[in-house]
């Protein structure tokens, strides 16, 4: 009876540490896909504000003809 209580014990930590591992994984790639939306983002915002650059250098340039 003692090791049909220990061996419970045992299968109950393991759940517990596989479900803990499973919990860990999912908020790493929760926070890596976070991240990786925000890079993409700021790339983005960064292309913009050339473009806009480009656009206000080329109207200022087309106002002074």
């Amino acid at each position: 009876r003692e090791a049909e209580a220990r061996e419970k014990e045992r299968a109950a930590k393991e759940k517990m540490e596989r479900e803990r591992s499973e919990r860990e994984r999912r908020e790493r790639e929760e926070r890596e896909r976070r991240e990786k939306e925000r890079r993409e983002r700021e790339e983005k915002e960064r292309q913009q504000y050339q473009v806009d650059q480009h656009f206000n250098k080329s109207f200022r340039l087309a106002q002074q003809k």
